[in-house]
């Protein structure tokens, strides 16, 4: 064997397991919170080291993170709600219909209880030093009709026998071609939670684009913003294929931050969520075939492969509702349609 063959053999030799390397992909560990149950919507402490969970009935439980040892349960009124913890940890806002309590969260016993609403609260948001308690809710409804029927029908009596010509459909006991409906109006309450004292109470109506709550110390009040408070970003993927990350700029409008190819022609991205300086993504992977379970992936911002993989590890057997990063990026949470909840630990936040 001359030396140009020894040398191509060699070069052959790095080449394939460098190739080999970058193609084993760590596997994420992933440990079950909770089994099957009711449907939950997941919240972090701002400091990243617990994760509380609502769900349907309005039940609440607590793990801490990355451990995942539970930390407590609040019983529920059999409605579903809404969940914020404060600034620093030590409490938690939890609605049921239109009341909030705020629990002490070493001591596990409500501080105070809030009748923000006769109907629903839609969120919550405590103010940056804590003493304030944000609360959108329903403050009013009207009824609202609208006769679509023609005038020479209005006028139509009943005519027993002849269904299809009664004015009153029998199935409802509404009139035909006549549409009824209750038409919502939300405010944003600010509460002294202190003193249960209501400081101030402006209309805001409901927009699902926006989900978050936020201070806005200029205008000296609180707005419902697209942005996450953590992050600043909105995470998501319009077309299922890239995820793309945006700001808000302070003249109000959306610019974006970064786009990242991460689905193939078989997947498709259902859910992202980035750490708190965006530069590691969390993206929950559908596979097209019919009945394939979702699986997780992590990726590096200036990536081009996937850093983590949770392929082979599958615990939840329904589409995943809820995708929360911790911070640092330690650890990953995630919710399923038929209510487990399971936290995915990073080895040293990389």
């Amino acid at each position: 064997m001359n030396r140009l063959m020894r040398r191509t053999m060699l070069a052959v030799l790095v080449l394939t397991c460098a190739v080999g390397k970058a193609q084993a992909i760590p596997e994420l560990e992933g440990k079950p919170l909770c089994a099957e149950g009711n449907r939950v919507g997941l919240m972090l402490s701002p400091d990243g080291k617990s994760v509380a969970a609502i769900d349907v009935t309005g039940g609440v439980r607590l793990w801490s993170v990355p451990d995942g040892k539970p930390l407590g349960t609040f019983a529920g009124n059999g409605s579903p709600g809404c969940i914020a913890f404060s600034p620093n940890g030590k409490l938690l806002a939890v609605s049921n219909k239109g009341v909030v309590k705020i629990w002490d969260l070493t001591t596990r016993r409500p501080v105070t209880e809030i009748q923000a609403s006769a109907v629903a609260v839609n969120n919550l948001a405590f103010s940056p030093d804590g003493k304030l308690l944000a609360i959108h809710h329903v403050s009013g409804s009207i009824q609202r009709t609208q006769d679509n029927r023609p005038e020479w029908e209005k006028n139509l009596p009943p005519v027993p026998g002849y269904d299809d010509y009664l004015p009153v459909d029998p199935n409802t006991g509404q009139l035909r071609g006549v549409q009824t409906w209750t038409e919502y109006q939300y405010s944003i309450s600010l509460w002294n939670w202190a003193e249960n004292e209501n400081v101030d109470t402006r209309a805001c109506p409901l927009d699902y684009s926006k989900p978050f709550l936020a201070f806005n110390p200029a205008k000296r009040i609180v707005e419902p913003v697209a942005v996450s408070p953590i992050t600043g970003l909105v995470v998501n993927s319009p077309d299922g294929k890239e995820v793309v990350a945006r700001t808000a700029l302070k003249n109000g409008k959306i610019s974006e931050v970064f786009r990242l190819p991460v689905a193939g022609t078989v997947h498709r991205v259902s859910l992202a969520a980035t750490t708190a300086d965006a530069m590691r993504v969390a993206v929950m992977l559908e596979p097209s075939a019919s009945g394939a379970i979702p699986y997780l992936q992590v990726w590096d911002r200036s990536g081009t492969d996937p850093v983590l993989n949770a392929v082979k590890r599958k615990p939840h057997k329904t589409p995943v509702n809820a995708l929360i990063v911790t911070p640092t990026g330690s650890a990953i949470i995630t919710a399923a349609e038929d209510g487990s909840v399971v936290l995915w630990t990073i080895p040293d936040g990389k």
